[in-house]
């Protein structure tokens, strides 16, 4: 089990941290003129203090979090925070997106903008799909535990690792367990050599499968359900299937 916040603000997608674009998929910060790569530990970071922005952090918080409950020292943590400040070009000295509140912890300063941020808690599937890169005709989203998920243009990582669309905590599923890829051609599935395996409508897949309206994701103990829907107007009408027309 993660320490990260439950709610809209504890997705994995791209989200803006002032000037900086967040990619914690492709463990990539970016700013116009400049991409910087960070280690997974220090994207995994850099989104655990996000969810929190504004609040003090205690150290044992951002390591039962982080490390997943691993015994670190207090040094690997100020590492990873010295990382993160000078990927995000911070002075410790005049910091403008990471405070060290003496005795206390970490406080993230810096504004957070999450795409849900941009629109209505009432927004549609559609608008939400147009902030994260899919063609406006087309929106795909997972279901699980009755929520829905959008999948933007992109690579999705299912598995252990908090970064990812869904996060399982389970020891039969991967840290990145399995991968869904969405293009302006559709959505395929695949597993990234996962011990257990990833099961679609019950059949554990082999290579990368083209995903249709319906199709049920099994990983570990978790079942997905994968959804095609197309705009009408200002409601969405759910396609049969992806690949063939109602």
């Amino acid at each position: 089990m993660n320490g990260l916040p439950e709610g809209p603000k504890n997705r994995r997608g791209d989200f803006h941290l002032a000037p900086w674009r967040v990619r914690p998929q492709l463990n990539r910060i970016a700013r116009p003129g400049e991409e910087v790569h960070l280690e997974p530990r220090v994207m995994e970071l850099l989104v655990f203090l996000s969810g929190r922005p504004g609040q003090v952090v205690s150290k044992e918080e951002i390591i039962g979090a982080v490390w997943e409950g691993q015994f670190i020292t207090d040094s690997a943590l100020t590492r990873a925070i010295a990382d993160l400040r000078k990927a995000l070009g911070d002075d410790v000295r005049n910091p403008r997106f990471i405070a060290t509140i003496s005795k206390r912890g970490y406080r993230l300063i810096a504004p957070v903008r999450w795409p849900e941020d941009a629109a209505p808690a009432s927004a549609s599937l559609a608008a939400v799909s147009k902030l994260r890169g899919l063609d406006p005709g087309e929106v795909f989203a997972l279901t699980w535990r009755n929520r829905t998920l959008p999948l933007g243009e992109g690579e999705h990582f299912i598995g252990r690792a908090p970064e990812g669309v869904v996060c399982i905590s389970s020891r039969k599923v991967s840290r990145r367990h399995a991968r869904i890829t969405v293009t302006r051609d559709g959505a395929r599935l695949e597993d990234l050599g996962s011990k257990n395996g990833t099961y679609l409508n019950g059949r554990r897949i082999e290579e990368a499968v083209e995903l249709t309206h319906g199709d049920e994701i099994s990983i570990g103990p978790v079942k997905l359900v994968f959804k095609a829907f197309v705009p009408e107007g200002s409601t969405e009408t759910e396609l049969r299937s992806r690949m063939v027309g109602v």
